[in-house]
C-alpha cells in the first residue's frame, strides 16, 4: 500500500478481497482475465474461460517478464488484448487466423501505424 494513502486499512482490505480465489475465479469468469493464483487453473471456471489452453495461458503467468522496453506500450497492449479477447472467440483446433491477426497488430502498434 502506498505510504500516501489516506486509507491504509482499506486499500489492504481491498487488495486482500481482490486476490482470494473467489474474487480471481469471478474475475475470470465474467471478464476472461486469468487468476494470479496457480491453484486456480485445473477449476472449471479457468478451464471454461480458456478452452484447450487454459495450461499456457498459466505458464504464460509463470513465465512472464518484464513489460516490453518500447514507447508505444500502450498501443502493443491494446494490440494484444484486442486480438486476444474473448479467449472463447480462439478455435483451440486452428489458432493459425489469431496468430496472424496477433503479430500483425503487434507490428502495426510497435511501427506506430494506425489507432489502437
Amino acid at each position: 500500500m502506498s505510504a500516501y494513502s489516506e486509507h491504509p486499512e482499506e486499500a489492504f482490505d481491498a487488495a486482500t478481497c481482490l486476490s482470494n480465489a473467489k474474487s480471481q475465479l469471478t474475475a475470470t469468469k465474467l471478464d476472461g482475465l486469468p487468476p494470479s493464483n496457480q491453484t486456480l487453473y485445473s477449476t472449471k471456471v479457468v478451464q471454461d474461460a480458456f478452452p484447450g489452453f487454459a495450461d499456457e495461458v498459466e505458464k504464460s503467468i509463470e513465465d512472464a517478464g518484464p513489460r516490453p522496453l518500447t514507447p508505444a506500450y500502450t498501443d502493443v497492449s491494446l494490440a494484444i488484448q484486442r486480438s486476444l479477447h474473448p479467449p472463447g472467440d480462439i478455435d483451440p483446433e486452428d489458432v493459425g487466423p489469431t496468430y496472424d491477426e496477433l503479430y500483425d497488430a503487434v507490428d502495426k502498434a510497435v511501427n506506430r501505424e494506425g489507432l489502437f
